[in-house]
């Protein structure tokens, strides 16, 4: 016998397979294969097999609601699902000529009720009792956000009638509120597995991850495929940034936390698990926390969060100012009640999130806080207020690009007095360690919208600004270019990506790699001068100018001829004098 153990309620469906032969060709046996139910080691119903004397195991899937992967035998895992048959089994098994084999088959409480093989999934239907009414308002603090995630009188689970008979008996009050018995379905299935599967005591914070993560995936799956309400949307569980962020290799203390939803460039939900303290998730929470960005987040009052610790969960509401408040009472994930609260909650959130990402603006270039972008040996992460630069393998990019670390931070000092500059977060630290870098930098943006001639002014205007405090400093840029041009209000530019800047004049040795917008206008001979940068500067203007103003048509040709530097910029009337 091969045994695989069962999740729920340890219910087995056993198959008898009896054959004096092995049929490479069709799935039949000379004796009548047998399909059994069994509960506690008791008998309890006889599948049939079909006309021809075959069984394919979409028919058991079809009575029992076998779920994918359910079924490892041999030294390969075979998982049931439509399709399968008696065959591909027997492949697995090997040689069945002679021998009775069996394999135990976990299936979850659907199985003591089994319908017709025939019988048309009404997932769709029966997902409808957890919907909510049509949200009018988004919730504006802890109030309403529990308002909404524990409405009265509450949605109901579409559970397996064997189960929903059970708690009738054993939980009537919860039973009544909380559950109604359906028919087999992709949605009974999940919702009965997700609410018999106990979870008592942890035994490490990965435990708790795990099942909060596992309940979170599968009421979105459910939602996101039967509710008809989709969006798109990425959960990112287990946030471990063992090694991501140490430049020493080792362990540190978690800057994200456990659990991100995000939607539209936003996070909408971040959560906090611990292995056994709640009032240690919260406050792990609350220093990862900052202040949402109205640029980002438009009108929106708040968002939400979670932590867990054991098997307690409590949903709270998170501000504009960063603040954390609790939102509902705590639910016991080991008690009946706590996890259907739980699971109808967790649909109302992915709910409340599709609004939230449908009503925040539309910003180019925005990223949700907590997320990552990795391009080769370099990585940017987002966070409440501030953005991470790492860099693998420091010197060979110092080497490569002609800059060092002295310079880049003399840059950066520079953002203090310039606001047209990123500066250094007080938040974290600037390193050098084992060839690695890191830098944490304010404030953040999103990328430009030029979408009038004055918008294209106050760019070219904020980017002077900067430039001119870089060279006064014996500092060129060499990376002028949309891409390192952040907006960071309506009325403010920055220019970023410091990393890129070398002592002026920089003459370019042989077998340099030129940047990726330099031309041979660029250089004056083999060397990058700041009129290099006011060149760049030009070009970017020339590429994205739309109007036909005699005053941006001169400062672009000025720009491009090298005849002026960034302070004679400042001064030029198209720059000086909105009018021109």
């Amino acid at each position: 016998m091969l045994e695989v153990w069962s999740s729920a309620l340890g219910v087995w469906c056993l198959l008898l397979m009896m054959s004096d032969s092995v049929c490479a060709v069709e799935s039949r046996f000379p004796m009548k294969p047998r399909i059994w139910l069994s509960f506690d080691g008791r008998p309890w119903q006889e599948l049939a097999d079909d006309d021809n004397g075959t069984i394919a195991v979409s028919r058991i899937a079809a009575r029992t609601r076998l779920r994918p992967d359910s079924l490892t035998v041999g030294d390969d895992s075979l998982g049931i699902f439509e399709g399968i048959t008696i065959q591909d089994i027997r492949s697995v098994l090997g040689s069945t000529a002679g021998t009775a084999r069996e394999c135990a088959v976990p299936v979850d409480g659907d199985a003591l009720q089994p319908g017709p093989a025939d019988s048309k999934d009404r997932s769709g239907e029966l997902i409808k009792p957890m919907l909510l009414p049509q949200l009018q308002h988004l919730p504006r603090n802890e109030f309403d956000l529990a308002r909404i995630l524990f409405p009265e009188p509450p949605g109901k689970l579409a559970v397996s009638r064997n189960i929903y008979r059970w708690l009738l008996l054993s939980e009537a009050d919860v039973a009544e509120k909380y559950l109604l018995g359906a028919d087999d379905s992709v949605v009974t299935g999940h919702l009965t597995a997700s609410l018999t599967r106990r979870f008592r005591d942890a035994r490490s914070e990965m435990h708790v991850s795990m099942f909060v993560g596992n309940i979170f995936h599968d009421i979105f799956w459910l939602m996101e495929v039967y509710s008809g309400l989709q969006f798109q949307y990425e959960l990112l569980f287990n946030c471990n940034e063992v090694t991501g962020d140490s430049l020493s290799g080792s362990t540190r203390e978690r800057s994200r936390p456990d659990t991100l939803i995000t939607a539209s460039g936003c996070t909408f939900l971040v959560g906090e698990d611990k292995l056994s303290s709640l009032t240690a998730a919260l406050e792990d929470l609350r220093t990862k926390i900052r202040p949402l960005s109205s640029m980002f987040y438009g009108d929106l009052a708040c968002i939400l969060g979670y932590v867990a610790a054991g098997t307690n969960f409590q949903w709270v509401c998170i501000d504009k100012s960063g603040d954390i408040k609790k939102a509902g009472n705590c639910l016991s994930l080991s008690s009946t009640v706590g996890r259907s609260q739980f699971l109808l909650s967790v649909g109302y959130a992915y709910q409340l999130i599709m609004k939230m990402a449908l009503s925040v603006p539309f910003v180019l270039g925005r990223r949700a806080m907590f997320t990552r972008e990795n391009q080769g040996d370099r990585e940017i992460a987002f966070y409440p207020g501030f953005v991470r630069k790492s860099i693998k393998n420091f010197q060979r990019f110092c080497d490569a690009w002609g800059t060092n670390i002295d310079l880049i931070l003399r840059a950066y000092e520079l953002g203090e007095t310039c606001r047209f500059l990123p500066r250094i977060c007080l938040i974290g630290d600037t390193a050098i360690h084992h060839n690695s870098y890191r830098v944490d930098i304010r404030p953040i943006g999103y990328s430009p919208v030029l979408g009038t001639e004055q918008d294209t002014r106050m760019l070219a205007q904020n980017v002077c600004e900067a430039l001119s405090v870089l060279h006064e400093a014996g500092l060129v840029h060499r990376d002028i270019r949309l891409q390192n041009i952040l907006q960071v209000s309506k009325e403010q530019f920055m220019l970023i990506d410091l990393e890129t800047v070398a002592a002026s004049p920089f003459r370019v040795p042989p077998g340099f790699k030129w940047f990726k917008e330099w031309s041979d206008a660029t250089l004056e001979g083999a060397v990058y001068t700041p009129l290099s940068d006011m060149y760049q500067l030009g070009i970017l203007l020339e590429r994205r100018m739309r109007w036909e103003s005699p005053g941006a048509k001169d400062f672009i040709r000025r720009l491009k001829t090298k005849q002026c530097s960034a302070a004679m910029a400042l001064d030029d009337p198209w720059i000086s004098n909105p009018t021109s």
